[in-house]
């Protein structure tokens, strides 16, 4: 884009910001002054108006409509509106105020709207095909025609203080046929009971940590399921149990239940034509916890080591203590092993509260994040 250099873009005034866009980057990314985390091609003040129709002027040296895929932290709503005769194939949008989007004529092929418990009204119509929710789902209130193809829940950035994932129901989706569940593995489980009300489903992609399984024996009309970073797949019912299942991928599962269902995907293959279906990556239980989740896996040399290896050997150490008193010894040493590594950055801190809430799940329910986090605080000096 322009050669990778700088240049000056009227996104809410006249040459408003000065943007450097990399070589071959195909999106653009919007932030709020003072409310966004995390980095941006360019920052806006809170409560200003985008000057959305910008990104259709000759200055962006492109040969497709550039950028293909936007995201976007704000209130600014008028992107709707732009999009009617402009399309878009990714639009990712995290307001923080309660609004009221009018998508019903939105040239959108893909909408992910991020509520942080904010009231999100979202009117659909015919031209958006895929939707991804994430945050507080409990926040969106759908009207308006649903001609969704598919429908995404990431569950990853929850923070309500539910001990179980639960979808609210939203009858304008009951006849959707392709359902994608993303769940950390690690975590608060998703509860499969609220997939009934979707009894017209035929494509269902679950990941993560999921319990009552065997509701999915109800969904008559599956002909695909994935499996995906499951370490638990008690109560998964017999693969026989659908007469039209045609594809079925279970990859990276816990051992016990992933050799059953290779079992039975043998048996089918045997009886049935049916598409790509395979069941590998098996993993005891313990994997989860000690390899999937790595907390350090970002950092750099030694401090990674050292913060790799600390963690391996509190986590054992925690998943075999029985009492509180014992849990915050351990956690006392481990979170006050980094006040003697150098140079812990922030974002390298949120990695070590993040192994301090890890730790806290391997306990066995003996600690709870509340108190993890306390200890957290008290202990550390970064």
């Amino acid at each position: 884009m322009n050669n990778g250099k700088p240049f000056l873009i009227s996104l809410t005034g006249v040459d408003s910001h000065k943007i450097k866009i990399p070589d071959g980057q195909g999106s653009f990314s919007i932030g709020t002054k003072g409310i966004s985390q995390g980095k941006f091609d360019a920052v806006v003040d809170a409560g200003a108006k985008v000057n959305w129709p910008v990104f259709q002027e000759s200055q962006f040296e492109s040969t497709y409509a550039w950028p293909r895929f936007f995201y976007y932290s704000g209130n600014d709503c008028s992107f709707a509106q732009w999009s009617i005769d402009r399309r878009i194939e990714m639009f990712s949008w995290r307001p923080y105020e309660d609004v009221v989007l009018d998508a019903s004529e939105c040239n959108i092929s893909r909408l992910h709207i991020h509520s942080f418990g904010n009231k999100v009204h979202l009117q659909l119509g015919t031209k958006v095909r895929e939707l991804c929710l994430s945050g507080d789902l409990e926040a969106f209130i759908f009207t308006g025609i649903c001609a969704l193809q598919r429908l995404t829940y990431s569950l990853h950035s929850d923070s309500t203080v539910n001990a179980i994932h639960c979808l609210p129901t939203h009858s304008l989706f009951e006849k959707l046929q392709i359902i994608d569940i993303e769940n950390s593995a690690i975590g608060k489980p998703f509860d499969c009971q609220s997939l009934l009300q979707f009894p017209n489903v035929e494509v269902l992609n679950l990941s993560g940590n999921l319990i009552n399984l065997e509701v999915l024996s109800d969904l008559k009309h599956l002909n695909s399921i994935g499996i995906r970073n499951a370490p638990n797949l008690q109560g998964f019912p017999s693969l026989h149990t659908w007469s039209g299942l045609t594809s079925f991928i279970g990859w990276i599962v816990e051992e016990q239940g992933g050799k059953q269902l290779q079992k039975e995907l043998k048996e089918l293959l045997v009886k049935r034509k049916m598409s790509y279906s395979n069941v590998s990556k098996l993993k005891k239980q313990n994997w989860f916890l000690t390899e999937y989740t790595l907390p350090f896996k970002g950092w750099e040399g030694k401090n990674e080591k050292a913060a790799t290896k600390k963690y391996k050997e509190t986590l054992k150490k925690v998943a075999k203590a029985q009492t509180e008193n014992q849990i915050e010894i351990l956690f006392q040493d481990f979170i006050q092993f980094f006040n003697t590594l150098e140079d812990i950055e922030t974002i390298e801190r949120e990695d070590i509260g993040e192994a301090v809430a890890l730790l806290a799940k391997a306990s066995k329910r003996i600690v709870t994040d509340e108190q993890a986090n306390l200890w957290f605080d008290t202990y550390r000096d970064y």
